[in-house]
């Protein structure tokens, strides 16, 4: 069932939130930030089998298989469902959502394949990034025994009853016994889940009331400003009846820029849940923020600068960079001026 696939898929993106591998733009996904994400994970590891889910989300005009116009091209809002639903503000979204989730966290196996099982337990997403379509049954022990098992069992299944069907001239079926099994297991699965989420959520919810309730964190907490984050520093308090107290005592620390963006002939750093930032925010570079700057006066080039700059043909003109990398806003590679271009483009 789709419905096992799709928890299958944010249990996969809860996972690597907490783990920190996942971009700035899926840990706080507003659409501008998953659109954006769309265009670097298509740049860097598209798949020939991701091609139903890209033409399902975007819907191409033509024919062509360069998805990256097509996203470049499509509305911000087309994203808001998704980015809705991963800030838990909607409790479900449309399949082609949780198709474009799967690709954006490198989800496997993916597409959904309705022969899966996705309700045996997964383990860590990261532990395999083998591309399942290529793996014999035998190599498929992407999350533990008991999918590789079932995924035999199946295989083994399917013939010895297809055999005896073909001699008695039915078409193969399951069993009444199969189905009423596979019933029972989802049913444990989906009841075994449930109780987790509930346990952990009312430890997280009593921790929280506690935290409220204790007169030392009461005098810690203050007002503080977007960019400032609570750090705890353990200190140690004399209480003249009962010796050395240890008490937890929150501070405020000032919070690092984790984002940048392009501005004007820079990259520019802010923080990344900053509203008032006119471009897309991407995760910072140190060395784009100090190295990566846009000439502005070519003709301040000169032979001392081939093989020393790089250059891209953007909106019918030549613009030249200090840095070797992608063009900021169309996010092509460049390229390493030569003699020719100089020849072509700077002296004439």
């Amino acid at each position: 069932m789709f419905t096992s696939y799709t928890d299958s898929v944010f249990k996969a993106y809860q996972m690597k939130k907490e783990k920190g591998k996942l971009s700035l733009n899926l840990v706080a996904p507003t659409p501008a930030k998953l659109k954006q994400e769309c265009s670097i994970v298509y740049s860097e590891r598209y798949k020939e089998k991701d091609g139903k889910t890209l033409r399902l989300f975007f819907l191409p005009k033509d024919d062509s298989t360069d998805y990256g116009i097509s996203i470049r091209n499509t509305d911000t809002d087309r994203f808001k469902p998704l980015s809705n639903f991963l800030k838990g503000k909607t409790s479900e979204t449309e399949d082609k959502n949780i198709e474009l989730l799967a690709w954006l966290i490198d989800f496997e196996p993916r597409p959904y394949n309705f022969k899966f099982n996705y309700e045996a337990e997964l383990g860590d997403p990261d532990d395999n990034k083998t591309d399942w379509e290529e793996l014999s049954v035998n190599e498929r022990g992407y999350g533990n025994s008991k999918q590789k098992n079932f995924l035999e069992k199946e295989k083994d299944e399917s013939k010895y009853s297809s055999e005896g069907d073909e001699k008695k001239g039915k078409t193969p079926e399951l069993s009444l016994k199969n189905i009423l099994i596979g019933g029972v297991l989802s049913c444990s699965f989906i009841l075994a889940g449930y109780l987790g989420i509930k346990d952990k959520v009312k430890k997280t919810e009593n921790f929280q009331e506690k935290m409220t309730d204790s007169s030392e964190t009461r005098r810690g907490i203050m007002a503080e400003p977007s960019d400032i984050v609570k750090t705890p520093i353990i200190e140690s308090k004399k209480d003249n009846n009962a010796g050395d107290k240890i008490s937890t005592v929150y501070i405020p620390a000032k919070k690092e820029m984790q984002c940048m963006y392009w501005k004007d002939d820079h990259y520019q750093e802010a923080f990344c849940d900053d509203e008032n930032v006119p471009a897309s925010l991407i995760a910072i570079n140190k060395n784009l923020v100090e190295n990566f700057k846009k000439i502005t006066f070519p003709d301040t080039i000169t032979e001392k600068s081939v093989g020393k700059i790089w250059y891209l043909k953007s909106d019918g003109k030549i613009e030249f960079f200090t840095h070797e990398g992608n063009h900021p806003t169309n996010h092509r590679k460049l390229k390493k001026m030569t003699k020719y271009i100089l020849d072509k483009h700077v002296y004439n």
